[in-house]
C-alpha cells in the first residue's frame, strides 16, 4: 500500500485494520501529544527515554534508542511520541511502516499558544515541533504501508490511537458516575491541582468557584498554612464552611486561616532531630509554626529558638546528598528528596485529615473524591471512593488508584470533576 494520509478522526474508521498491526506511531511535538504514554501502559515514549540517556551523558543513545523501540514492539507495546529527525530517518532507510502525526497550521498556533501559557518560552516553541512536520510530510515517492495523519484543530493524538486499540481502562474520561453521589472532593496542590509553574490556570479557577455550588472542595496538601491561604483566596475558597489541610495533615484551619485541629511536634522529637544533623550537612531549616514560618541558618541558633516555639512541620535543606537516620525515619513522617525533606508527626498523614473533615460534615468516604500524583497523597487516593491520579503522576501512584485524569498542566482536576459532576 503506497502513503495513505488521513485528514480527520471521520476518515479513520476504514483503516482500522491496517492501523491496528502498526506498533510504531510518531507524533510531531505540534500535536501536543496529550500525555497519551502517561495515561495507559501499553504505549512506549521514546522521547523520554532518550532525554535521560542524553542527560546522563550517554554518547551511544541513538543506537540504544532504536534497540528499546525493538524491545517495546516485541513486547506489543505501541511507541510514540518519537519524532526526533535521526529516528524517522532510521524508519525510512529500513523499510519499517510507522503512522506519522502532525497537526495543520492552526493546530500548530494553538499548541504554541498553550505553551507559552505554560510558561515554556518561544524559543522552546520554535525548536521543538513546527518544522518537523513540514519536513516529512511531502515525502510521497515512498511505497511502503506508511500512513500520516493530519489533526485538525481541537483533536488529539489519543483520539485517534484509542480509536484504534481502545480506550485505557483507568481514564476517568471513559467512565460512567452517579452524579448525586460526591459531595466532597480533596485534592493536593503541587504538581496536582497546580500547573508545570506552580500556579492556578485562569480555567482552574473559574471552575473551581463555579463547582462550590455542587460540591465541598479542600485543598489537601503537605505545604503549611501560610502557603495554602493565597491558594485559597484565588480559588474562592477563604470563608468560615471551607477546610484546608496543611502539613499533610499537621493541621487543618478553615478557609479564614483559624486553626481547627493541630497536631504538634513534641520537643523530645525537635531535640532528635536537632541531634542527628549539625552544620556541616545543614543548609537550612524552616519551622512552621501556626505563628508563621521561622528559618535559621545553624543549629545553636536553632536550639534557642526551640524552647519556646510550638513546630508543627519541619523543613530541612541540606548541603549535599544525605541518608536519614533510622531513628529520624521511625518517629516522623517525612516527605522529599535526599537533599530537601519535610517533618511532621508519624501519624499526620492526610488519610487522618480527610477522616476528621469528614466526621466535621457527616460525610462517609463513600461520598468523597480525591485527586494527588505522589507517595504522600496514595493513603488518601484509597481512603476515598473516587481515588484519581494526575497523569503525571508515577506509576506506582497510577497503579494503586481507580482512576487517571489528564495531567496538572492540562487543568485535570477540574476536567475530572466536570466529567463526575455533570
Amino acid at each position: 500500500m503506497k502513503n495513505t494520509k488521513i485528514q480527520s478522526l471521520n476518515e479513520i474508521e476504514s483503516y482500522k485494520d491496517e492501523l491496528a498491526k502498526i506498533k510504531v506511531w510518531v507524533c510531531s511535538t505540534s500535536t501536543g501529544k496529550s500525555y497519551l504514554c502517561s495515561l495507559d501502559d501499553r504505549f512506549y515514549d521514546l522521547d523520554a527515554f532518550q532525554g535521560t540517556l542524553v542527560e546522563h551523558g550517554e554518547e551511544n543513545y541513538q543506537s540504544k534508542v532504536i534497540d528499546k523501540m525493538f524491545e517495546m514492539i516485541e513486547k506489543g507495546k505501541i511507541i510514540t511520541q518519537a519524532s526526533h529527525s535521526y529516528f524517522m530517518e532510521y524508519l525510512y532507510k529500513n523499510h519499517i511502516p510507522f503512522v506519522f502525526m502532525y497537526g495543520k497550521p492552526e493546530v500548530q498556533d494553538e499548541y504554541c499558544q498553550r505553551m507559552l501559557h505554560r510558561g515554556s518560552g518561544e524559543e522552546f516553541v520554535q525548536r521543538f515541533g513546527i518544522g518537523i512536520a513540514e519536513r516529512y510530510k511531502d515525502k510521497t515517492k515512498d511505497e511502503r504501508p506508511t500512513y500520516k495523519i493530519e489533526l485538525n484543530s481541537g483533536e488529539y493524538v489519543r483520539d485517534y490511537v484509542w480509536r484504534i486499540f481502545g480506550n485505557p481502562k483507568k481514564y476517568i474520561q471513559f467512565q460512567n458516575f452517579d452524579k448525586s453521589r460526591f459531595k466532597i472532593a480533596f485534592v493536593d496542590l503541587d504538581d496536582t491541582l497546580l500547573d508545570l509553574r506552580g500556579k492556578l490556570t485562569p480555567f482552574t479557577i473559574k471552575t473551581i468557584k463555579e463547582m462550590q455550588k455542587k460540591i465541598k472542595i479542600v485543598v489537601a496538601s503537605g505545604r503549611s498554612a501560610e502557603s495554602v491561604r493565597p491558594i485559597l483566596d484565588e480559588l474562592g475558597l477563604n470563608t468560615k464552611e471551607n477546610y484546608a489541610i496543611c502539613g499533610c495533615g499537621a493541621l487543618i484551619i478553615n478557609g479564614c486561616g483559624e486553626v481547627i485541629t493541630l497536631n504538634l511536634i513534641s520537643k523530645t522529637s525537635i531535640d532528635l532531630f536537632l541531634n542527628s544533623f549539625d552544620d556541616e550537612f545543614l543548609n537550612c531549616c524552616y519551622f512552621n509554626t501556626v505563628n508563621g514560618k521561622i528559618y535559621y541558618k545553624n543549629i545553636k541558633d536553632i536550639k534557642n529558638f526551640i524552647e519556646t516555639a510550638e513546630v508543627y512541620k519541619i523543613v530541612f535543606e541540606g548541603k549535599q546528598e544525605y541518608n536519614l537516620p533510622l531513628e529520624i525515619t521511625s518517629k516522623f513522617f517525612v516527605y522529599g528528596s535526599n537533599i530537601f525533606y519535610e517533618f511532621v508527626n508519624k501519624e499526620c498523614i492526610k488519610e487522618n485529615a480527610i477522616k476528621k473533615i469528614l466526621q466535621f460534615e457527616n460525610l462517609s468516604s463513600d461520598q468523597a473524591i480525591a485527586f494527588g500524583d505522589t507517595v504522600c497523597d496514595v493513603n488518601m487516593l484509597k481512603e476515598v471512593a473516587c481515588g484519581v491520579a494526575v497523569c503525571n503522576a508515577d506509576w506506582e501512584i497510577k497503579n494503586s488508584v481507580n482512576y487517571i485524569a489528564d495531567s496538572n498542566n492540562d487543568d485535570g482536576v477540574v476536567k475530572a470533576l466536570l466529567k463526575i459532576l455533570n
